[in-house]
Order: C-alpha cells, then structure tokens, then sequence
C-alpha cells in the first residue's frame, strides 16, 4: 500500500504539471474525473498530505469499482453511509466511545481484491504479527467482510512466516533404556519351564 500510495501522489503531481495552463473548465473535468477537489503544489518530494489525498482517491476508485457489492441489503446490515469525503464508512456501536473517528467508523472495503490484500499486508507488517494482530491493525482504520479468512490467506503466503511457523516437528531426545529392557534373555527362561 505505501508504494501504491506514493505512486498515485507522484501521478497527481504530474497531472497537476501537465494540466497547469489548460483552461479552468478542462482543468476542473480532469480532477472530477480522478476524483481530486483541489490543486496540488509542484513540490518535488511527496508530502504527507499528498499521499493522504493519493490514499483517498484510491479508496474512491476501488469503491466505485466494486459498488455493485454495496447492494441495499448490505446497507442495512452494515450501516453503510458516504461520508463528506465521498468515501463509504461503516458506522457501528462504537459511535460515542473514545476511540479515534476512523476506529468508530471504518472505511468499507470490498472482500477478495488486490487493495484488501494490500491492506492486510501492510497491517501484517515487517513484525509479521499473529492473525489477530493483523486483524485488529486492519479494524483500526478498515472494514473489510470475511476478514479473517482474508488474514489466514496472506499469513499462510507469507515467506518469513512460512519459515519460523511451519518447521518440522523435533522429537525430544529419547532416554536410555533401563537395564531390564535392554539384557538379553532367552526364550525358556521368560517362559518360565
């Protein structure tokens, strides 16, 4: 998701560029057309409020894209709603807690896709967290259906993880036999004749 982010902000900037003495109307139908409000500064490194508007007209894009998913069904089960942004939230009971806003209302995200899985892998992380560390990092700021089925996949694709979770198992080293099990004895004397 970072490179992605970063990418977006560097196209934007150099649409901003290209688009710098176009009339006011064309100007206007390009960014309605990626989804930007505003004009973005021609500075050279990426800003952090750059990769913010990147990160937002990527969730737009993605939304617009599966919004056949968000049926009115899914709607109400969810409390599904736009926010001021554009952006599909989440709104559930943890409205008055003291959570922050993107905790209490999550941006929805569609199950089994390229950006979910790019989410959850930046949520898995360089510390290659357990599932439900992953599960918790990605609620903090996304919902995303079946979620856990989604986290176990990643999880399971995952080299580092693959190397430390899923070593053979080591038998403990065996003990001496007694002195009783291990002398030799012949037949007739076991039978007892």
């Amino acid at each position: 998701m970072p490179k992605l982010r970063k990418t977006v902000a560097y196209v934007l900037k150099f649409l901003n560029r290209t688009t710098r003495n176009l009339p006011d109307v064309a100007k206007d139908r390009i960014r309605k057309a990626i989804g930007t409000e505003k004009e973005m500064e021609a500075t050279t490194p990426v800003e952090a409020a750059e990769l913010r508007n990147a990160e937002k007209i990527i969730i737009k894009a993605h939304q617009r894209q599966y919004c056949s998913i968000i049926t009115a069904n899914t709607q109400r089960k969810l409390n599904i709603t736009p926010d001021s942004d554009g952006i599909w939230r989440c709104h559930g009971s943890l409205g008055k807690s003291r959570l922050p806003e993107e905790a209490k209302k999550p941006i929805f995200i569609a199950p089994n896709n390229s950006l979910a899985n790019l989410i959850i892998r930046e949520a898995h992380g360089k510390y290659h967290r357990s599932t439900a560390h992953t599960m918790a990092e990605v609620r903090k700021r996304f919902w995303i259906p079946k979620l856990c089925q989604q986290v176990k996949k990643v999880i399971r694709k995952c080299t580092v993880c693959q190397k430390y979770n899923n070593l053979p198992f080591r038998y403990p080293p065996l003990a001496e036999l007694p002195d009783t099990k291990s002398r030799s004895i012949t037949t007739i004397s076991r039978r007892g004749t």
